[in-house]
């Protein structure tokens, strides 16, 4: 469970890097969850977290153009390299691991 963990396999599996954008992250459904939680890094939250049952979808161009896509919210994109990082609102980037919740043993 986890945006960052998901993210990763499906950049693992594209052959691809995953960026995450994190103005994207900051949600009124999060902003809620964490008025409810407490004093939470929101960025975290949504990186690690799975209790929002949200789902991560990949398309390309022609997904974005269709009117289905007004339906889903974009919160990154692929470009050449592996691995998966987070960028930041003032523009810089940081790696982040495939971390969240494993339901295996």
């Amino acid at each position: 469970d986890g945006l960052a963990r998901d993210a990763a396999k499906l950049a693992r599996a594209s052959g691809a890097r995953a960026v995450i954008l994190e103005e994207a992250l900051v949600s009124p459904v999060l902003a809620r969850a964490a008025r409810t939680l407490g004093a939470v890094d929101l960025i975290e939250l949504a990186l690690e977290g799975g209790e929002d049952y949200e789902l991560l979808v990949a398309a390309g161009p022609a997904f974005e153009r269709s009117g289905v896509a007004r339906s889903f919210r974009r919160v990154g994109f692929f470009e050449k390299g592996r691995g998966l990082s987070l960028r930041k609102t003032d523009g810089s980037t940081r790696e982040i691991g495939e971390r969240g919740f494993s339901h295996r043993g």
